[in-house]
């Protein structure tokens, strides 16, 4: 994965959708690794990604939202 985030961040192509997917991959990656510092990191990312490519409400948004809600979550960091 981090191949390909490499790539990706360096191409001469804007890609988001392909941007966005590579650090949702990385982040449920690490998310199931039970790095849930390292995978809050690439859904932070995700996020800043996706609030300037989606409407506010759009479903993919509010699910990186969940997904980083979980992360604090399970690190007890109860607020942000």
């Amino acid at each position: 994965f981090h191949k390909a985030l490499d790539v990706c961040e360096k191409s001469s192509i804007k890609n988001d959708q392909l941007l966005t997917q590579t650090y949702r991959h990385i982040g449920m990656t690490h998310r199931s690794m039970r790095d849930y510092s390292q995978a809050l990191k690439y859904f932070h990312q995700l996020v800043e990604i996706e609030q300037k490519a989606l409407t506010i409400n759009h479903l993919l948004l509010g699910n990186t939202y969940r997904h980083i809600g979980f992360l604090y979550y399970r690190l007890r960091q109860y607020s942000p």
